[in-house]
């Protein structure tokens, strides 16, 4: 996914739209910066390094310990999300 980067705000002669875009289009940058940041591929032979609450990744290896497929981090685990009938769960 490529990374939003916030434009300047062109000059309207009016500072407070001005200022209240940059603040918007600053806050829209945060937000899409934190959604690309949830949901990773990770293909590396060890563990994720300090992983947060509500990680989502997708695993290629035998790493977190269930083989390959998408897994939820929680309360310092991992929990593998199953599929049914397209619909993920997680215990």
């Amino acid at each position: 996914m490529a990374k939003y980067v916030q434009s300047p705000v062109p000059q309207t002669g009016q500072p407070v739209l001005e200022r209240y875009l940059a603040q918007e289009l600053g806050r829209i940058q945060m937000a899409l910066t934190t959604a690309q940041t949830v949901l990773e591929h990770w293909s590396q032979p060890v563990a994720w390094p300090n992983p947060e609450d509500g990680r989502i990744a997708v695993f290629d290896g035998d790493d977190p310990g269930s083989g390959e497929g998408i897994y939820y981090y929680r309360g310092g685990s991992w929990y593998k999300l199953t599929e049914s009938a397209g619909t993920f769960t997680f215990p």
